[in-house]
């Protein structure tokens, strides 16, 4: 299941501590509006976990195989979008960051 991220009042942005084991897979969810531009950011040692990023309606915005720890882009519709990480080669600690500033910020 994944772990819903809520932000604070007045906040646009979440910051989570994490660990993730070889092969475990952890899942995010958060709301956002078209139109908002999402900055997602992954702090772990380098090519130790994968980032993804999915809308609901499927459309991948961030492939786990592009190997990046960020990622940044205008969202193309309002739904849930889904973070995905995947711990690649020995138990890491992370941190998520998450980014949506309200729109016209």
């Amino acid at each position: 299941p994944a772990v819903p991220i809520r932000f604070a009042a007045d906040v646009t942005a979440a910051s989570l501590p994490g660990n993730i084991a070889p092969g475990q897979v952890r899942r995010y969810v958060l709301g956002a509006s078209q139109g908002q531009t999402m900055t997602v950011r992954v702090d772990a040692p380098p090519n130790s976990v994968a980032l993804a990023v999915w809308g609901a309606d499927g459309t991948v915005l961030l492939s786990d195989h592009a190997g990046a720890m960020e990622w940044q882009g205008q969202l193309p519709a309002t739904q849930d979008y889904t973070i995905g990480l995947s711990g690649a080669t020995a138990p890491t600690l992370y941190r998520l960051n998450v980014s949506i500033p309200a729109l016209g910020q």
